[in-house]
């Protein structure tokens, strides 16, 4: 019999017992076979019952996709004796290496590009990515990507997975730069206010950081990194807002630690309808040299998903930030407004703050899944396709030490509801189309696009 995550099925009675002898692989081409194996966590002469078998099943498929190595994922149960069972896996991987041109907004989202800057082109970043994933079969990424258009930078990316003799650790290292010769120095009415110097750069950041990750369990995770960074800001940009930077500075140099822990049991970590996520996030940011400060914040997440009969899905969602220390630097107050820590129905707005809150509750409805696999283009991977439509509410809250005028959202309850629908196009990316109202009677149709 043949199973995965969309089509499952297992006609042996519940109540019935059977033992797990072996398991093999089949369509790794390159992925070497402990890589795939870690994933697994098979237990040799487990003995499980039918239910269970279902769900491990399950749970072996989902973690494989979740991988992104490939493109399919199929388990075949065969019989060795009546009770004694062989899983057999075939995967179909994916493409491995590439470029890839693409265009993102400068702005936060769609519409402020769209109604607020009238779709400006100047307002569009231009990338092109070289990536070259699963190196010598063991899923180790190089990434590399020039931008250039409102904001200019380049980034290098490389990761490490599964070192150590169990295979659950993982080092990440990153550099980036990015100057821009318009930055966002101000905020009236809660909305982002720019400053412009056609002449010269007004802004410069130049950061690199080590990440180690330990994985637990299963399902937890632990990460360290450390990283070093600079920023700059031009004289006049100063003048727009001295307070921008840490001690109403030009310059800082800094140095920051990241702790992390995640517990995260899902079906799919892309974008998940089964299952829990949570996430305690603690950073430490230390001023150098002549930028002497000091500032902690601390970020809990949690994540909710429960599928219900017909295909319909509940999940909650949460998120929070409590921000200790000197925070009298513009550049680290920003809250709420910017993805993904958004209130849906306040696209247009933005709030700095010290602590906030945002919480959202959906209801999903899973009306299509398609597989796209043209007879005529067989030299191109299968692309799945899910379309939800949805019905939400989000409860938000920003703290803020002076409630000014020009931040009139700030210290008072945020709260909206609409509905929408989400396309998931394989692993490559999510469309979120959303109608949203928000406590000001404020009504709007809003784009969110996403890229995996």
């Amino acid at each position: 019999m043949l199973l995965n995550k969309v089509a499952f099925s297992f006609t042996s009675n519940s109540s019935e017992f059977f033992v797990l002898k072996s398991f093999t692989i089949e369509g790794n081409k390159k992925t070497k076979f402990r890589i795939i194996s870690r994933e697994l966590h098979f237990t040799f002469n487990d003995t499980i019952s039918a239910d269970q078998l279902r769900w491990k099943i399950n749970a072996y498929v989902n973690r494989l996709n979740s991988t992104k190595l490939f493109i399919d994922v199929k388990c075949r149960v065969d019989t060795v004796t009546p009770q004694e069972l062989h899983l057999h896996f075939i995967v179909e991987e994916a493409i491995f290496i590439g470029i890839s041109p693409n265009i993102t907004l400068a702005d936060r989202n769609f519409n402020i590009w769209y109604n607020d800057y009238h779709m400006q082109l100047s307002r569009l970043n231009y990338s092109l990515k070289w990536r070259q994933q699963n190196m010598q079969g063991l899923n180790r990424t190089l990434e590399t990507i020039l931008q250039f258009g409102f904001n200019k930078g380049a980034s290098i990316k490389y990761t490490i997975p599964y070192i150590g003799k169990r295979q659950n650790s993982t080092i990440v290292a990153t550099f980036n730069y990015t100057n821009a010769r318009q930055f966002h120095h101000q905020i009236a009415n809660n909305k982002q206010l720019f400053f412009k110097d056609e002449n010269k750069f007004v802004f410069n950041k130049i950061h690199g950081e080590v990440k180690y990750n330990y994985r637990l369990k299963n399902y937890s995770n632990f990460s360290l990194s450390l990283g070093i960074a600079n920023m700059a800001i031009s004289n006049n940009l100063f003048l727009a807002n001295p307070n921008l930077l840490p001690n109403q500075q030009l310059n800082t140099f800094f140095v920051e630690t990241n702790l992390q822990y995640d517990y995260a049991k899902l079906d799919n970590i892309v974008y998940p309808l089964q299952g829990s996520h949570y996430r305690v996030f603690y950073n430490n940011k230390i001023g150098l040299g002549g930028s002497n400060f000091t500032q902690e914040s601390i970020y809990f997440a949690a994540f909710y998903y429960l599928p219900l009969p017909k295909k319909y899905n509940v999940s909650l969602v949460s998120r929070n930030r409590f921000l200790i220390g000197n925070a009298n630097a513009f550049y680290f107050q920003k809250a709420l407004g910017f993805d993904p820590d958004y209130i849906r129905g306040y696209e247009y707005f933005v709030m700095n703050g010290t602590h906030f809150t945002i919480n959202r509750l959906d209801l999903k409805k899973l009306i299509l899944y398609q597989v796209l696999n043209p007879k005529k283009m067989h030299h191109l991977p299968k692309l799945p396709i899910w379309i939800l439509p949805k019905l939400f509410t989000d409860v938000g809250y920003v703290k803020a030490i002076n409630n000014a005028p020009i931040a009139s959202m700030n210290n008072i309850p945020l709260y909206s509801a609409g509905l929408g629908v989400d396309c998931r196009y394989g692993n490559i990316g999510i469309i979120r189309l959303e109608y949203a109202m928000n406590h000001l009677g404020q009504k709007g149709l809003f784009l969110h696009l996403t890229s995996l």
